[in-house]
């Protein structure tokens, strides 16, 4: 079953002091409901490899569906966000479908930004421009 997230914000950073990038998406601006981060260091140190915490990290608005390499595959289209889960402990959790239709963004930099967060499992199924 998929989850449909109605997104009205989206922000993107990269942040080089800190040593990663960003996408964030929420329902609403200042305390939203419901939001996704995703993100990705970009130059991970040894410590974060040797514990697994150089990929992609995940958090939600749903406590059960944080951290790191949580997701099996993230597809664009250019009108959604569609994020699956992968598998835990024999239960899948819902895709999440964060639908984009009211936010103002650039699709060439939320393309950018989800091909080097979602490394792999991105896949850009439409028109992201």
């Amino acid at each position: 079953m998929t989850t449909t997230m109605h997104v009205t914000v989206v922000r993107m950073e990269t942040n080089e002091t800190d040593n990663y990038k960003q996408v964030a998406f929420a329902d609403r601006d200042g305390e939203p409901t419901a939001y996704v981060i995703m993100q990705r260091a970009i130059e991970p140190d040894a410590q974060d490899s040797d514990l697994a915490l150089d990929g992609c990290y995940i958090e939600t608005s749903v406590p059960s569906l944080r951290g790191y390499e949580l997701c099996d595959r993230v597809v664009a289209d250019g009108k959604s966000v569609l994020i699956q889960f992968k598998s835990a402990h024999g239960a899948r959790p819902d895709d999440l479908c964060l639908d984009l239709k009211g936010a103002a963004y650039s699709g060439i930099e939320l393309r950018a930004h989800l091909a080097f967060i979602a490394r792999g499992i991105f896949a850009d199924n439409g028109d992201m421009a």
